[in-house]
């Protein structure tokens, strides 16, 4: 894996982290991930040429931040994971049947759905390059979002992998 540093721009109401937060490994080379601050939050900007990729983010502070936010440039969600320690969080929007979501938990090689209410529930909204919630279907411009529900960084993991995949291509 490639690893990448972060540096420190200031764009707007968005700065970049401190590069001494995180650290981050690409398993592609032409991959982009960045975590930048907007609204008290850490977004985590994923932008992959070929759709289909993966991350390491490693904190380097002693723990992660309250809000981690996803923001997937991708034209479709096929699936997306976020693993932390034994957990593993993975979602998908389907390409068809009204964009139905599903979000799933395994802990310890036990899988099941997540549903609302339960503490690894987490909203997936398909947003436009406008910043809103977008009827567009593969995306053009626009992003999925994932807040990483506090339960999974709980634990204080030292890294995270991310996955990704845009659409399926079998």
């Amino acid at each position: 894996m490639q690893t990448i540093l972060i540096t420190v721009v200031f764009m707007l109401n968005i700065a970049q982290a401190d590069s001494s937060d995180f650290e981050i490994a690409t398993k592609k080379k032409e991959d982009r991930v960045v975590v930048t601050k907007a609204d008290g939050k850490n977004i985590v900007i994923v932008r992959s040429c070929s759709g289909i990729g993966a991350a390491d983010v490693t904190r380097l502070k002693e723990r992660w931040p309250d809000t981690v936010v996803i923001r997937l440039h991708l034209g479709g969600l096929e699936c997306f994971a976020v693993t932390s320690g034994k957990v593993r969080l993975t979602t998908s929007v389907a390409s068809h049947h009204r964009r139905a979501k599903r979000l799933q938990v395994d802990q310890d090689g036990t899988e099941s759905d997540v549903e609302k209410g339960n503490p690894f529930w987490t909203e997936v909204k398909v947003l436009g390059a406008d910043g809103k919630p977008s009827p567009d279907y593969p995306l053009r411009g626009g992003h999925f979002e994932i807040a990483l529900p506090a339960v999974l960084l709980r634990d204080q993991p030292k890294t995270i992998t991310l996955a990704w995949i845009d659409f399926y291509r079998g």
